[in-house]
């Protein structure tokens, strides 16, 4: 007996001593060699290929700065966690081109002061404990620094969109030469400031960001993409420079508008604008006429009724584009779950030699839409006459070249005398290098009044842009985790079924249950 326990004995210390081994040695291999399982449906937690690209593209050390308080809310705790865990990743695919230093900024006054100026200042969050209420003030930034360069992210607040962060502040300070974007704001009295702030302030991390004024002493400076807002009666000296920006081979995105509606009134007029002469020679048209969607297709909107009542409906000049009127083909487009657009006007195509220009729809109206043209009523209660139904193209993009608009004619002189002089050797170039146009029939779509209501509408001028100018790696960042699990569309007799179904299926279920468990322990006691 003594025999068999030490043999049993030994046989447990040995396993034991096998398992140990073997944890000691996948340890050690798992030092070596990091791997990790996502199973989310599009790899949220898993850096893309995109970022490991620009990571494996490091030709000098990097380091970035986590300035985190060690003492934290515990509700702010998993977030420390979620960022540490994502810079790892970083530092693994880097192969060690990457490091990470981890600082505590709490019992420093000099760091503090430091990185005020760096422009990570210190955060309050409020801290319920111990039953009373306090407001401690910790650190949550983070700086990524590159020989003399930095970028600063002041504020983490969550990792949905730090990895696009990460990538983009990376490839920022790393690149030799920084793209450059051009806003040109057309309508009288629009700035880029006061009306498009948050795009602004969303390009500027990226790009070298340019205000442009044609009548300044500037004019149309060289930028690698242009993006034109609103309506205006163009000068010939003005269409003249956008034009040649384009045969120098910038890429443009039109967002032009049809109507002049004043700010908070749901009446508009048509806008005075002759933008189409541009496009209609590069082969595009912004039509005078506004789409209208279904209520199963459009958005909602808030609306005032009297003094203080205040409603929200379905709006139909608020066009909802998801992904089954979103292209399939393009990077910029594919991945969006969806895209409003308020008060759009429909893109058509205008025959003409554009044999060296390929056009593609990026976004499209559904079957259930319709147009109003003439006098535009834009009241949501009105009773509307479905005229023309049918699905309309809302954004289209031509890639190639282009002819000029002033091709074989002599360069316009410029408007007034603060304008960029005019060079009288200046040549008109009459074709365009291989390059991109998009034309979207609005520009309130990026507004900051409208950015308010669907923050991620910029998304997509910002894929667009991306696509343009630096290729879609940055594009694939950023739509990740942004698609909609919106419920499907249900028919009024599947409503009743479910609605019936939850009132009387469920406890008729619960009635039968009962009926045949009676019966069965019935039966038992009769064959006892």
């Amino acid at each position: 007996m003594a025999k068999r326990t030490t043999s049993y004995g030994a046989t447990v210390f040995i396993s034991s001593l096998i398992i140990l081994c073997i944890l000691i040695v996948v340890n050690y291999l798992s030092s070596l060699y990091f791997t990790r399982a996502d199973l989310t449906e599009d790899k949220q937690y898993t850096i893309s290929d995109a970022t490991k690209k620009v990571l494996g593209g490091l030709e000098d050390l990097v380091t970035i700065q986590l300035y985190f308080s060690k003492e934290l809310p515990t509700y702010v705790m998993p977030l420390r966690t979620q960022v540490e865990d994502l810079l790892d990743e970083y530092k693994a695919y880097s192969g060690g081109k990457l490091q990470v230093e981890y600082i505590d900024p709490e019992d420093d006054d000099e760091l503090k002061q430091k990185l005020q100026f760096m422009g990570i200042p210190p955060v309050q969050l409020n801290v319920y404990q111990k039953d009373k209420a306090e407001v401690v003030t910790v650190y949550l930034g983070l700086a990524i620094l590159y020989e003399n360069k930095k970028e600063v992210i002041p504020v983490i607040q969550g990792t949905e969109n730090l990895e696009y962060q990460l990538t983009s502040g990376i490839g920022k300070v790393t690149m030799t030469e920084v793209k450059s974007v051009g806003i040109l704001p057309l309508t009288e009295g629009v700035t880029v400031d006061d009306s498009y702030s948050q795009l602004k302030e969303s390009l500027q991390k990226i790009y070298d960001l340019k205000d442009i004024d044609l009548n300044g002493p500037r004019g149309m400076e060289k930028v690698d993409t242009l993006l034109v807002l609103g309506f205006k009666e163009l000068t010939d000296w003005e269409k003249f420079q956008i034009d040649q920006a384009i045969m120098r081979g910038t890429n443009v995105i039109f967002m032009t508008d049809v109507i002049a509606r004043e700010r908070g009134q749901l009446g508009a007029k048509p806008a005075a604008s002759n933008v189409n002469d541009l496009l209609e020679n590069y082969g595009f048209k912004v039509n005078e006429n506004l789409v209208i969607e279904g209520p199963r297709h459009c958005a909602m909107a808030a609306f005032s009724s009297g003094r203080f009542m205040q409603f929200q409906t379905p709006y139909g000049f608020w066009v909802k584009v998801g992904p089954d009127g979103l292209s399939d083909e393009s990077p910029a487009v594919k991945q969006l779950s969806a895209v409003i657009f308020p008060w759009t006007s429909s893109i058509g195509l205008v025959e003409g030699d554009n044999s060296g220009v390929k056009y593609s729809v990026l976004a499209r109206s559904s079957e259930d839409s319709w147009l109003q043209a003439g006098e535009f009523d834009l009241s949501p209660q009105q009773r509307f006459e479905r005229t023309a139904q049918g699905s309309y193209e809302l954004a289209v993009q031509g890639s190639g070249v282009f002819k000029s608009l002033f091709a074989g004619q002599e360069a316009p002189k410029p408007d007034n005398e603060s304008a960029r002089p005019h060079r009288k050797d200046e040549e008109v170039i009459a074709e365009s290098q291989p390059t991109k146009i998009v034309v979207v029939g609005n520009s309130f779509m990026i507004s900051d009044e409208f950015l308010t209501r669907y923050r991620k509408n910029d998304m997509f001028v910002q894929n667009l842009i991306d696509v343009m100018t630096l290729g879609h790696g940055l594009v694939d960042i950023r739509t990740r985790g942004a698609a909609e699990r919106s419920l499907g569309e249900v028919s009024e007799g599947s409503k009743a079924w479910i609605k019936y179904g939850n009132m009387l299926g469920i406890p008729a279920l619960v009635a039968v249950f009962g009926l045949v468990r009676y019966f069965i322990r019935k039966k038992r006691k009769r064959a006892l």
